[in-house]
Parts: C-alpha cells; sequence; structure tokens
C-alpha cells in the first residue's frame, strides 16, 4: 500500500509539472513574440496571405465525412469531417481526439482549417474538424435554428462531438476525453460547448483570439465598415490585389494610407463579403426571401451595405437581444479556475476594441498580432507544438 500511494504521489506531482512546464514555455515564447508589422491590420492581411494551405493528400491520415443523427438540423441528420490517424498499413489506430472549430465562415477544410488539421493530426490525433456554424458545410445540412444564434450553434455542434466521440470508442480507436480548439466566432461557440458538455466527453479547451463580449465584437466590425466606407464601392478582385504588397516584408516606415488600406481589405474581404454572401445563400436555401434580388443593382448595393446590425434587425430581430445580454460575455461560459483551458489572444485585437483582459496565467497576450495575425510565424508553430503536448496530458 505505501508503495502504491508512493507511485501515486510521483505521477500526479510529474503530471502537474509537465502541465506547468508547457504553460511557463507559452508564457515565454508569447512575451517574446515580435510581429513582422508593427499593425494589427497588416499583420492579419500579411499572416492570411503566407499562411500555409494543405490539400487532404498532404495528410498522413484518412479523411472521413458522413451524417449522424442531429435534431437540431431538418431531416434530423447533419454531417461531420472526421480525419483519422492510421499505421504504416493504413488501419486506423488509437488516438486522442481533438475538435476544431474555426473562424467566421470556415469550412472543416479551407484555408485556416487546412492548417490546423495537418499540424494536429501530424501530432498524432484524430482531428474532428466541424469548420464553423456560418460555413456553407453546416448550412448545407439545413438548421433549425436562427443563423448566428450561438447556444444553438454550439448545442447543435455538441450533438456532432458526442456521435463522433461515442462511436470511435466503441470501435477502440479514441483516447480519453476530446479537447477543443476553437478559432474567433469559433472559439467562443467552443467555449459555450464546454459549458453545456459539464465535463462529460471534453475535458481541454483553448480558445484562440476569442471575442470577449461578442455583442461590442459585432459592433466592432460595423464600425470598421463604417471606418472603411469610401472602400466599400471596390469590386471583390481589388482587394486581393491591394493585399500584394501585405505579403511581402514590411517596410521601414508604414503610411497612414497604407494602414487604412490593411483596414479595409481586413474589413471587406475579411468579413464584410463573407457575411453578405452566406446571408445571400441562406436566403436562397431557406426560402425567406429577405434579400433584395428584383435588379442587380439593388442586389450589389445591399451586399456592400451590409452589418451584422443589419442582419439582427431585419432577419432575427430576437438575436439582436441575445447577443447584447449576459449570455454574450465569454467569462459566462468559462471560468478561469478551471484549469484546463487556454486563451491566446492579442492586445490589439480589433474584436475586442474597448474591453480588457484579466491577468491570469492560462491566458496570454501578445502585444501586435491583430486578429489572428500571429498565425503565420515561428511562435505560432512552436505554439502548437507545446498545446498539442498540454492536450495530450
Amino acid at each position: 500500500m505505501r508503495y502504491l500511494i508512493l507511485f501515486l504521489s510521483v505521477f500526479f506531482t510529474f503530471d502537474s509539472f509537465c502541465t506547468t512546464d508547457y504553460i511557463s514555455e507559452i508564457r515565454i515564447i508569447s512575451k517574446n513574440y515580435v510581429s513582422l508589422w508593427k499593425d494589427g491590420h497588416s499583420q492579419t492581411v500579411h499572416s492570411a496571405c503566407r499562411l500555409a494551405k494543405y490539400v487532404k493528400d498532404d495528410l498522413q491520415a484518412d479523411y472521413l465525412r458522413f451524417p449522424v443523427a442531429n435534431s437540431f438540423y431538418q431531416n434530423n441528420r447533419s454531417h461531420i469531417d472526421l480525419i483519422l490517424k492510421h499505421d504504416s498499413s493504413g488501419n486506423p489506430i488509437k488516438a486522442p481526439l481533438l475538435v476544431l472549430v474555426s473562424g467566421i465562415f470556415g469550412e472543416p477544410f479551407g484555408g485556416i482549417a487546412s492548417h490546423l488539421v495537418k499540424r494536429f493530426s501530424d501530432q498524432g490525433f484524430h482531428v474532428l474538424s466541424l469548420g464553423n456554424p456560418l460555413g456553407k458545410s453546416n448550412l448545407v445540412d439545413k438548421p433549425r435554428y436562427p443563423l448566428a444564434h450561438f447556444i444553438k450553434e454550439a448545442r447543435a455542434y455538441y450533438e456532432k462531438i458526442k456521435a463522433a466521440r461515442i462511436n470511435l470508442q466503441r470501435l477502440g480507436l479514441i483516447e480519453g476525453k476530446a479537447s477543443i480548439y476553437g478559432i474567433s466566432y469559433g472559439a467562443f461557440t467552443s467555449a459555450v460547448v464546454k459549458k453545456i458538455d459539464r465535463n462529460e466527453h471534453i475535458k481541454k479547451l483553448i480558445l484562440i483570439s476569442p471575442p470577449k463580449n461578442f455583442g461590442l465584437a459585432i459592433t466592432n466590425m460595423d464600425n470598421l465598415v463604417k471606418e472603411s466606407k469610401k472602400y466599400k464601392n471596390y469590386p471583390d478582385w481589388m482587394f486581393p490585389l491591394m493585399s500584394i504588397p501585405f505579403c511581402l516584408n514590411p517596410p521601414k516606415k508604414l503610411t497612414h494610407k497604407k494602414a487604412q488600406r490593411a483596414k479595409a481589405i481586413f474589413t471587406f474581404s475579411g468579413f464584410q463579403r463573407g457575411l453578405a454572401d452566406q446571408i445571400s445563400y441562406a436566403d436562397k436555401l431557406f426560402h425567406w426571401g429577405f434579400v433584395p434580388r428584383h435588379s442587380k443593382d439593388a442586389y450589389n448595393q445591399w451586399r456592400k451595405n451590409l452589418t451584422f446590425n443589419y442582419y439582427f434587425e431585419n432577419f432575427f430581430p430576437s438575436l439582436k437581444r441575445l447577443y447584447y445580454s449576459p449570455l454574450a460575455n465569454l467569462f459566462y461560459w468559462i471560468s478561469l479556475n478551471d484549469e484546463n483551458v487556454i486563451i491566446l489572444s492579442s492586445y490589439d485585437d480589433v474584436l475586442n476594441n474597448g474591453v480588457s483582459w484579466p491577468k491570469h496565467e492560462r491566458i496570454f497576450l501578445i502585444k501586435t498580432g491583430g486578429h489572428y495575425g500571429f498565425a503565420n510565424s515561428e511562435f505560432y508553430e512552436r505554439f502548437l507544438s507545446l498545446a498539442g503536448n498540454w492536450l495530450k496530458i
């Protein structure tokens, strides 16, 4: 009995040491990170065009897409995208499960997601890649709930996670509980999922660039549209062209004009046009009839002027009450007393203009990173390695 107690003491001490060690390393690299561009919007645009992207053939794993029962969707089913690790003979192996929830409009294996699926798969995880609730892969299953209702989106995603984990358990292909890695909008959704779960299927949670207050975040995004209004009539193809200088290393001096261009690229190419296109797609899919289609000019004017606030007021007014309620606060859903939660963000993330983060050993803030603008960096690659190790403890 004495030896058993000694063994358990050593085991849990070692486990605690490893956790502390990874957290300390993340803290060190976060403090030492220096962005190439000294402006958050410029750094975000730079990162987006330089981030490594992959195709499914790059994975040393099997990519599966299949339906699961889910009452939050019409026809009572939805689809999940699962990346399974296999051995040298091609047989699936037992591995930990990581759930990836992408940023706004993201697809299960679109740009940013493909980078993370590749990284975590290479680290030995099965990856359940859910995309974003506002991505077409989710919309095509026809959710029953109002789009952007983050609580119902989280409940719908939770059903997917449960189905995947239970089936992998039955097949003997999973180790322990699942972990979630959420980005931006998907990070907030992930926090709600963790709260709903109550530690049944999910253990650890990593939130990357989450909105601290969702209502304020969408107000900040709408404000960017106002601030960049002189660019709103630019055709879509102009923004990639405008991005080219930001794909290179920065000049010695960043002019005000160039910084404003970066803000406009981030605003229209990164959010506003995507929001309009997804709402237009949903309007057709669900036969809402709210989008003006009687003339090309009317549609183009609607598309160029759309904001989150317009969507709330004209499509689902009840959502506005949700986004400006206490439920829109990230810390309503997570607790810093939970040692299984990590947050990584930037001081200059535009989503969080007007808010401050509490000082905490598991909240990591870099000085200049914009909104997920640190993704294309040695720092982030090192963070992903440390995060993967921390998730496996």
